[in-house]
C-alpha cells in the first residue's frame, strides 16, 4: 500500500480493471532496470536477482528488435 496509496476513497480500488496489474508491471521493469544500471558487479547482480535479470533481458531484446526494425525501414 505504501507504493500505491490507500485502496479506498478514490484510491487504487477505483482504478479501471487491469490498471493495477499494468502499474505493477511497469514498476517491476523500473526497479529491475534501475538495479541493473546501478550494479557495480553485473554477474553478482544477475545471480542475486534472477527475476530482475529475466526482465532486463526481455527489455534489452525488445530494444534490439526495435533497432533492427528501424534499420530495415530507414531505407524506404
Amino acid at each position: 500500500m505504501r507504493d500505491w496509496g490507500q485502496p479506498y476513497a478514490g484510491g487504487w480500488l477505483d482504478w479501471p480493471a487491469g490498471e493495477f496489474a499494468r502499474a505493477r508491471a511497469a514498476r517491476n521493469v523500473y526497479v529491475a532496470m534501475s538495479g541493473f544500471k546501478a550494479a557495480k558487479d553485473l554477474p553478482a547482480w544477475c545471480n542475486a536477482n534472477p527475476a530482475g535479470w529475466d526482465i532486463v533481458t526481455m527489455i534489452l531484446n525488445m530494444k534490439a528488435q526495435a533497432n533492427k526494425r528501424q534499420a530495415v525501414t530507414r531505407g524506404r
